[in-house]
């Protein structure tokens, strides 16, 4: 917040806001504090997924997620029962997800 345009509101209409999780952990504790954020577009990039997660409660006033694994050769594993369950979750909350 110390660091936003005194002229920032509740955000810019050409400024979209991503928060970047990867695990449980991480979603309750960074979305956490997102969610309290006055930003006009938001977005969840779940980048690189590592476990299954729960996100539907923080969904509200995001307008799209992003899911993705990772391309290494050394990459862990993607496990596509997770993508869709998130996907099941920004459908109840009527969100946008993109693979």
């Amino acid at each position: 917040m110390n660091c936003i345009p005194d002229d920032w509101g509740n955000g810019y209409e050409n400024v979209v806001v991503c928060c970047t999780i990867e695990n449980q952990k991480n979603a309750d504790y960074k979305l956490g504090i997102f969610e309290m954020l006055p930003i006009k577009h938001k977005c969840i990039a779940a980048q690189p997924l590592i476990e299954e997660i729960d996100v539907e409660r923080y969904l509200d006033g995001v307008e799209l997620v992003v899911v993705g694994g990772e391309s290494d050769t050394n990459a862990r594993p993607l496990d596509y029962a997770w993508v869709l369950d998130i996907r099941e979750q920004c459908i109840r909350k009527k969100r946008v997800l993109r693979i």
